[in-house]
């Protein structure tokens, strides 16, 4: 009996060692555990403002700005602001996910402007752009480092901004296909007779168009807009009513929708590959997203056709440069196209460096692409927003559109619209102003972001080597006012800015309102003074944005024509509203217009 008892306590052993070591390893796993989520969990730098809440939460901040979202539908961007409130302080903290380091936010134009213009321990933050472009153009210099590399890069395509060719290349071809945006509107109001329809894709395509003719010449054969006109100049009266187009006694506030007619498959590969990008900015994991797109179908044809077709315009490029070397022009003579200015640049940089040129070189492709994704979409989001600002605001509208037509007596006599030369050679306040005003209230670009290069402070706070700053620009300070901050916290060229009379501020009883005067000087606001308050659209200083210059032709370009031609009406309520939703840019929800052509002559 004794024996069996011992065989049964030896057999016992091994059972009670495997339960002592999976009891070792559950609680190992669980330390492990443990370790992990206090790792994971924010650590907010010491004496900048956060939202507790949000400190003990693994995932930070993700978890209230999605509960904000749904609630209210508000953005990214939205969030901030409302943090900015809620804690009641110009500067703050953000946790954006688990084994994040916090992001700080900055709602303070005068302190954002000092670190943009005067601070050197402040770069662009490559990671966020990164995130967002180096999938798709992993050769751009948008997404580098400020070094000798991006400058490289930039100078391919740097003398495209300069006056002569912004006033021979850009300027003609955005006139050009700015028509044809005006031609497909015409026909959409007379069609519809007047009923509301979402401009978003019009607006988006028609600068799309523009920018392409910029970057590959009058003779680029592929268009969004012109087959659209085609398409719909063809329909007869049997055709507009039987797809329910035409304007009825019933259908006066229905929004009709246009059908779209054949795409052009370079047009729609480059839709494609542009609507990808939408949410970039949003995802927790961008080059995760990035690699599961390109993965799919419908990407790997869209970014085959792109490599395709612009090889096939740089070796067009190319051979246009060796007949002029052949025909014994001087080959700097003016380009018609931003790729022959950089087949151009590459030559010569080429040459400098003793290396043989590389025209069809990844760089090259992807600095084009960049150049026309970037040269439409910021342009378009903003007239998006404009055309609603406007129809809400038709004392503004028609002010405008009385300055240009005294500006453009040619014109009006005519009856035509004003060319390119005439829009170029005029300068109207009115009109710069109200460019102004819409860059300012749309919000296309809602927040810039810098990296710090090194510990330093921001509005007296510490600020460790490699933090991410956003700094806003459609918040306190901006579109609302702004916060009290003590002149001792700010930094010594912020304030040695103040006492040079540098430092820019609004009105805080009218700076949410849209009024383009705000940007008028003299005694009878005949003076544009484009430093009259803040304003963050392009960013500013060494790493503004490239394409600035171009930007505000553009603008110009196609305010001067959509107002000339139509008078905006307002649309129904549950067409307007100024929700937005951020893919690139920060766009417009709702992009409706209600047309009714301005005949001259006649008050509109």
């Amino acid at each position: 009996m004794a024996r069996m008892e011992y065989s049964a306590l030896l057999e016992s052993v091994p059972i009670a060692q495997e339960n002592l070591r999976l009891i070792g390893i559950s609680v190992l796993s669980c330390l492990l555990i443990y370790i992990l989520y206090r790792l994971a969990l924010p650590k907010p730098i010491p004496g900048i403002p956060y939202d507790r809440d949000a400190a003990r939460h693994i995932l930070g901040s993700v978890p209230s700005l999605l509960k904000l979202e749904a609630e209210t539908g508000a953005t990214f961007v939205d969030y901030m602001i409302h943090q900015s409130e809620k804690l009641n302080s110009p500067i703050f903290q953000v946790f954006l996910g688990p084994f994040v380091r916090p992001h700080v936010v900055l709602a303070d134009f005068r302190e954002s402007q000092d670190i943009l213009l005067r601070r050197r321990e402040f770069d662009r933050a490559v990671e966020s752009m990164s995130g967002v472009f180096a999938g798709m153009i992993p050769d751009h210099h948008i997404h580098m480092k400020t070094n000798g590399t991006w400058k490289a890069h930039r100078k391919l395509l740097q003398d495209m901004m300069l006056p002569n060719s912004l006033a021979s290349v850009a300027g003609p071809m955005i006139h050009a296909n700015t028509s044809e945006l005006i031609k497909l509107w015409r026909l959409k109001a007379k069609i519809g007779g007047g009923r509301p329809f979402d401009s978003h894709k019009d607006v988006f395509q028609g600068a799309l168009d523009a920018i392409l003719g910029v970057a590959f010449g009058k003779d680029f054969k592929h268009h969004a807009i012109r087959p659209k006109v085609e398409y719909l100049s063809s329909l007869d009266d049997a055709a507009i009513k039987e797809l329910g187009l035409n304007r009825t006694e019933t259908n006066y506030d229905e929004p009709v929708t246009f059908p779209e007619g054949p795409k052009d498959k370079v047009i729609a590969a480059i839709l494609d590959l542009a609507d990808s990008l939408d949410g970039m900015p949003g995802s927790a994991f961008p080059k995760l997203k990035w690699a599961w797109i390109s993965r799919m179908t419908n990407a790997r044809h869209a970014i085959k056709t792109r490599k395709q077709f612009i090889e096939r315009e740089l070796k067009r490029a190319v051979e246009l440069q060796k007949t002029k070397e052949g025909s014994g022009k001087d080959p700097r003579a003016r380009a018609q196209s931003a790729i022959e200015l950089m087949v151009r640049n590459e030559r010569e940089m080429a040459k400098s460096s003793g290396r043989k040129p590389n025209y069809l070189s990844p760089v090259m492709n992807d600095e084009i692409f960049g150049f026309v994704v970037a040269g439409h979409d910021t342009t378009s989001t903003t007239v998006n927003w404009g055309v609603k600002l406007l129809a809400d605001h038709p004392q503004i509208t028609t002010r405008l559109r009385a300055a240009l037509q005294r500006s453009h007596p040619a014109a009006v006599r005519e009856r035509r619209s004003p060319n390119i030369d005439e829009i170029q050679g005029s300068r109207i306040p009115y009109l710069e102003a109200t460019m102004e005003e819409l860059l300012r209230c749309a919000g296309t670009t809602p927040s810039v972001d810098r990296v710090a290069l090194s510990d330093t402070e921001v509005l007296g706070h510490p600020i460790k080597k490699g933090t991410m700053v956003l700094m806003l620009g459609t918040g306190p300070s901006v579109l609302r006012p702004g916060f009290a901050v003590e002149e001792g916290r700010r930094s010594a060229s912020s304030q040695a800015a103040l006492r040079d009379g540098k430092a820019r501020a609004w009105d805080p009883a009218d700076m949410g309102l849209f009024m383009p005067e705000r940007w008028l000087a003299g005694e009878n606001q005949e003076v544009f003074d484009a430093t009259a308050g803040p304003q963050l659209s392009f960013g500013l200083g060494g790493r503004s944005c490239f394409g600035k210059k171009m930007a505000y032709l553009e603008l110009r370009i196609i305010l001067t024509l959509i107002v000339w031609n139509f008078e905006l009406l307002p649309c129904p309520a549950e067409l307007s509203g100024y929700e937005s939703i951020i893919g690139i840019t920060n766009k417009p929800l709702k992009s409706y217009v209600r047309l009714r052509e301005v005949k001259l002559g006649e008050d509109a």
